[in-house]
């Protein structure tokens, strides 16, 4: 999977963590946390993802729909929708509740910057595919403490939306408004695609 990311050279991003954490300290503001936040990876060699743009980047599929897909990686499913008079596909866990609850980060909408291509007005195109296994060898790369996959994001590629599973996904965590600093890139095996092709259908 080809995504665009962001990096910095170690002492560039020490530098600038140091101004904004000062700042924070005189004005308490999300811009500025995630700012911040963004440098503290990025100073630990980490590189951080513009989630629109990635999504963006990735295009569009024969069927019209986005090549690259994200869920909340706690999810087994995911669906897509993108409707005719809209340039925003929405990302949806294909379980959104649990215990009457809705689960948060179960749904994002991606600006893909168009319109769908070759959809009738008043109409959409859709379509469900797995959400990746995290492997326990990703969550140690990811060095963050916690196995807790409600934290965390997937973004893959998508071969088809179908229930098809895929194949090199990245372990993201959300910083703030479309950052998201990725924590492990992975292949799956032809065993774990072949357990979860038959449990996440």
């Amino acid at each position: 999977m080809n995504v665009t990311t962001m990096t910095m050279p170690k002492a560039q991003a020490t530098r600038m963590l140091r101004e904004y954490r000062a700042r924070l300290l005189k004005k308490n503001d999300d811009e500025l946390r995630a700012v911040a936040e963004g440098l503290a990876w990025m100073k630990r060699g980490r590189a951080v993802i513009n989630l629109t743009e990635a999504i963006r980047g990735g295009g569009v599929g024969a069927d019209g729909l986005p090549k690259l897909a994200i869920c909340r990686s706690d999810q087994q499913r995911v669906n897509v929708r993108w409707w005719s008079w809209q340039t925003v596909a929405t990302f949806t866990a294909d379980r959104t509740r649990e215990s009457g609850r809705r689960i948060k980060g179960g749904e994002l909408e991606i600006d893909m910057g168009t319109r769908p291509a070759n959809v009738r007005n008043g109409d959409s195109i859709s379509g469900t595919t797995i959400v990746p296994l995290v492997p326990p060898a990703a969550l140690a790369e990811a060095h963050t403490g916690t196995t807790a996959l409600a934290r965390f994001f997937t973004l893959w590629e998508v071969e088809k939306w179908e229930p098809i599973p895929p194949r090199d996904p990245m372990l993201l965590q959300h910083l703030g408004g479309d950052l998201y600093v990725v924590l492990a890139h992975w292949e799956l095996t032809e065993l774990e695609r072949a357990v979860i092709a038959g449990t996440r259908r």
